[in-house]
């Protein structure tokens, strides 16, 4: 009955699709929040290598102040020995700061849409459980009429099946009395073939068998008929046999003058 979409209610059809939508929303919503978390951890690692460039910008730079109060290395304070490096210290500095505030600034677009995605699910996975609690509900209202008619169903099927028995074993009954029909022939006709020789025992018949074989034999000389054998044998049934050929063999003029011999000797 669980399983069986035709007794299943519209209203429970319909907290179906609803809970499979809100649960589609929710998985995309968690591979959106994965894919955010990852560029939040990547962006926060990036952060961390620009500020150890930045640590040793600074260490570079105090050993250039170093340098210089030594007056052997610089003697005036406008020697300019150490200017190039300076100038790279500043702009290098610059240009690292500008790269944190660019991070900070995805980070944390980032880490509001993540925390939006949160609520959204939160609010979906409370749906999701109020919609599954009124589908349960309205499952169990509905289980007096899904039961009476799964019954309904189930017996009109048991009646077909029933009428559709009945014909089988009509049909079987007849198929039995058609082969009892048959072994009853079969066995009629070979008493009736053991019977035969018995029958053509008496001289009346043999005499008029042998007198129409001859008959029949000159009145195929009398048609001129070529490749018909002379030997002829009348059977139990009083048909010609020509030879070992049954007159039904022969095709042709060669059959039609058998048949006005036979005829005509007949």
């Amino acid at each position: 009955m669980k399983s069986t979409k035709d007794i299943k209610s519209e209203t429970i059809n319909s907290f179906d699709h609803l809970i499979a939508d809100m649960r589609r929303q929710h998985r995309d919503m968690t591979t959106q929040q994965l894919s955010l978390e990852a560029k939040i951890k990547s962006s926060a690692q990036i952060r961390q290598e620009i500020e150890s460039e930045i640590e040793t910008l600074d260490l570079n730079e105090e050993a250039r102040r170093a340098f210089m109060s030594f007056s052997e290395i610089c003697t005036t304070p406008s020697c300019g020995m150490f200017l190039v490096s300076a100038d790279s210290y500043g702009k290098s500095l610059l240009y690292l700061r500008d790269q944190i505030k660019d991070l900070d600034t995805v980070s944390t677009a980032n880490i509001q849409q993540a925390e939006s995605i949160a609520t959204q699910k939160s609010w979906i996975e409370r749906q999701i459980s109020d919609l599954s609690e009124k589908r349960g509900l309205a499952e169990r209202e509905a289980g007096i009429e899904m039961f009476i008619e799964a019954i309904s169903k189930i017996a009109s099927e048991i009646f077909e099946l029933e009428l559709e028995k009945t014909k089988i074993k009509k049909y079987q009954a007849q198929e039995q009395s058609h082969l009892e029909l048959q072994n009853r022939r079969n066995k009629t006709l070979t008493e009736q073939e053991a019977l035969g020789p018995e029958r053509e025992q008496s001289f009346e018949v043999v005499k008029f068998k042998r007198n129409l074989a001859e008959k029949m034999a000159d009145w195929l000389d009398t048609l001129n008929s070529k490749n018909i054998s002379r030997d002829i044998r009348i059977d139990s049934d009083l048909k010609p046999v020509l030879g070992t050929e049954k007159i039904g063999i022969i095709k042709g003029s060669s059959k039609a003058r058998t048949v006005l011999a036979f005829h005509a000797a007949l």
